[in-house]
């Protein structure tokens, strides 16, 4: 189905972005917390799994 194409793409560019966001936090404030590189992973895999659905689907 389209909606998980789309579904994944947005939702992975989301916890991409909110991962980054968290990691540049993190180093201007110095402090050592691992969510951001969770969330940015959790991200790269959803990418991933919209492109494997595309690929499945055409």
């Amino acid at each position: 189905m389209l909606i998980g194409i789309i579904l994944g793409s947005v939702l992975g560019i989301i916890l991409l972005l909110i991962g980054f966001v968290g990691i540049i936090v993190n180093k201007q404030n110095r402090r050592s917390s691992r969510w951001p590189d969770w969330v940015v992973i959790a991200g790269g895999c959803a990418i991933l799994t919209a492109i494997f659905n595309i690929m499945k689907l055409h």
